[in-house]
């Protein structure tokens, strides 16, 4: 997946720390890409904004934001039966 289609999505990545000997698991939102493309501006979860090489991150998993109320329901017609599957949201999976 391509760094400019992260923008404003929230992930969970592995980074390093600022001396490059651990990595960690961390949540992060994709704020902003500089114009090099060679560094990115992640967000964390408590509000702490800083700048990244794109080469110190690695992408595990873009994360869907959940929303309050039941999910949408997808009817499946059967012959024998009627099942009714949640879906998730069509317009926040990644493409």
């Amino acid at each position: 997946m391509n760094i400019t289609n992260l923008i404003g999505k929230r992930a969970l990545i592995t980074e390093q720390d600022n001396y490059g000997r651990a990595t960690r698991v961390t949540e992060i939102k994709f704020l902003e890409l500089a114009p090099s493309g060679n560094w990115v501006k992640l967000g964390n979860m408590n509000g702490h904004k800083y700048w990244k090489p794109v080469t110190e991150i690695s992408l595990i998993e873009v994360l869907i934001d959940l929303r309050a109320g039941k999910p949408k329901q997808i009817k499946i017609r059967d012959p024998e039966k009627e099942f009714n599957i949640p879906s998730p949201s069509l317009e926040n999976l990644v493409k």
